[in-house]
């Protein structure tokens, strides 16, 4: 006999999952200003465009090169200035109603007076505070970490920011690279059924509640012929399925 588990296995589409577009633009910041001779970082001050993508927020950042260890690629961002505390922000074409996945790697300038360095990640009315330690770190170990976050939209256009949740040390903040929004995969948004699994109205009929194997079963029994008509329809399914039994 076939074990139910197995039935719905053998019925599982095969494709892989194609992975969601990239919806940050210039996302580890390496499209912005020339640095002339030995120049290796810049200031730029709240309502500045100079990065390509981003605009600056709340006072003012520093623009990095090879100033410490890039999180990706050879430049980043501390979100405190030279002085002053600021962020950054950039407007995402997304779909209302749909989950999307934030990504980006957080360290914190080795200088500063204070080694915990906290920022807020922000999106369609939400926030959340990410925190990184950067005690023990130094400019050529920065001990980068990626940091996530997930937010629902409620536009079908929605500003993201990244800026500093400190008050104090304004010379060295938090540091920022690598950001990245992705739309998560088979989520659908209203209306839109795409990437539901066609097949979990069924699993739950076979499966659910618990049963003992005995009357499991029986109730896989019934359901077969519906599962053996929906797997003729699901890419990826391997033909013989229609003549398994239990």
């Amino acid at each position: 006999m076939l074990p139910v588990a197995l039935l719905l296995a053998a019925i599982t589409p095969s494709a892989p999952v194609p992975k969601a577009a990239e919806l940050v633009t210039n996302g580890s910041f390496e499209d912005g200003p020339v640095f002339e001779g030995t120049t290796t970082w810049t200031p730029l001050d709240k309502d500045s465009t100079a990065i390509k993508g981003w605009t600056v927020t709340r006072g003012q950042i520093d623009l990095l090169s090879t100033n410490w260890q890039a999180g990706e690629g050879k430049r980043s961002l501390d979100l405190h200035g030279s002085p002053g505390i600021g962020g950054v922000k950039q407007t995402l074409a997304t779909k209302k109603g749909k989950t999307y996945t934030v990504t980006f790697m957080m360290a914190g300038n080795p200088h500063g007076q204070v080694t915990a360095k906290s920022l807020y990640v922000a999106a369609a009315g939400e926030k959340k505070k990410c925190t990184f330690d950067a005690k023990g770190k130094t400019l050529e170990d920065m001990g980068w970490e990626t940091m996530t976050w997930e937010f629902t939209a409620t536009a079908d256009e929605t500003e993201l920011e990244l800026y500093s949740a400190e008050t104090t040390d304004e010379l060295a903040g938090p540091a920022l690279d690598n950001v990245s929004v992705r739309g998560v995969v088979g989520t659908p948004t209203p209306g839109n059924t795409a990437g539901v699994h066609p097949l979990s109205d069924l699993h739950s009929a076979v499966v659910d509640p618990p049963l003992d194997q005995h009357h499991q079963q029986a109730n896989a029994q019934d359901h077969l012929p519906q599962l053996q008509r929906h797997a003729a329809g699901v890419p990826g399914v391997h033909r013989d399925v229609a003549h398994l039994e239990l």
